[in-house]
């Protein structure tokens, strides 16, 4: 009888710190990014799914009120970059969330300085015209000013393991406000 007194305790306390682990599991993340006098924080909050939940974007601007951006996300944060895009005297703020699953579909949420020195989101995909082989995986790049992506390409049988179509590669242009093919 006391050993299952015993038994029944350990089951029971092994639930208990369990359960007290998962409350803390989440995927939380702090990243903070600046350029200049500039500065943001992406925050994903504590005790969310990985999946989709929210995150928080504070900006920074010199001689300007903190400016504060919730948003909506599918999957996780990626990475986030502070870059003056397409030549501006601004930095731009770019975050990459991924979607969970084993497509990994990458979205981006591009956010730039208005004139009333005011961060909005100018949010970036990868068009449908351009997905012929795509099966997600994207994998995006800040670089110079400019944003790319490249994602394999699946061939119509290939498992979503194993694409065999090479690799498309696009840069993004602003002034078209499209993707266009790249090497």
């Amino acid at each position: 009888m006391h050993k299952k007194y015993l038994f029944c305790c350990a089951i029971a306390m092994s639930f208990i710190i369990s359960t007290s682990a998962m409350a803390d599991f989440g995927c939380a993340q702090k990243i903070i990014v600046h350029q200049e006098n500039y500065s943001a924080m992406v925050e994903v909050p504590k005790n969310e799914a990985c999946s989709d939940g929210t995150y928080k974007l504070t900006v920074n601007v010199p001689e300007q009120p903190q400016q504060t951006i919730p948003m909506v996300r599918d999957g996780t944060i990626a990475q986030v970059w502070m870059e003056k895009l397409n030549q501006e005297q601004t930095p731009s703020i770019i975050v990459w969330s991924q979607s969970a699953g084993s497509g990994g579909i990458g979205k981006l949420d591009v956010f730039k300085l208005d004139k009333n020195n005011q961060y909005v989101q100018q949010e970036i995909t990868v068009p449908e015209n351009l997905k012929e082989g795509h099966n997600g995986h994207e994998t995006f790049s800040v670089k110079d000013g400019e944003i790319y992506v490249a994602f394999p390409l699946y061939k119509k049988n290939d498992p979503n393991c194993c694409p065999t179509g090479g690799t498309a590669k696009f840069k993004y242009d602003f002034t078209q406000q499209k993707w266009l093919p790249t090497k």
